[in-house]
């Protein structure tokens, strides 16, 4: 099986950047920015290209962004802001939001077969 991943190119630099480390994408006018818990990759690239990646676990709640719900920590429709493990906040709609409430909330339940009392994944 293959494994799904980008391949960031701008200038003289060339990186593959494999889906299962990528918190976030989001496109910028013609760019896109792929972030990762240890780089920010930009380079000039269509968002149809970064969607290819999009398997179980990713969600696009609006045009210019793809999430990896791995990583996701919190969705706060009311601020319109979402933190992802690592503790960024990254601010969205409140449609988007709310879309990726909903989304999230059935990735936890059907992804977290046990909680312990002291590990609830939520604050």
């Amino acid at each position: 099986m293959k494994k799904r991943c980008l391949v960031a190119e701008s200038g003289g630099m060339l990186a593959r950047v494999d889906a299962e480390d990528i918190m976030y994408i989001l496109r910028d006018g013609g760019r896109i920015i792929v972030v990762t818990e240890e780089k920010e990759y930009i380079y000039y690239e269509s968002m149809k290209k970064a969607e290819e990646i999009m398997g179980d676990g990713f969600f696009k709640p609006r045009d210019r962004c793809i999430i990896n719900m791995e990583y996701l920590r919190r969705v706060d429709v009311n601020r319109r802001q979402i933190v992802f493990k690592d503790g960024e906040e990254v601010y969205l709609g409140r449609d988007a939001c709310y879309k990726l409430k909903k989304v999230f909330k059935r990735y936890i339940t059907e992804n977290i077969l046990y909680v312990a009392e002291d590990e609830v994944p939520y604050e």
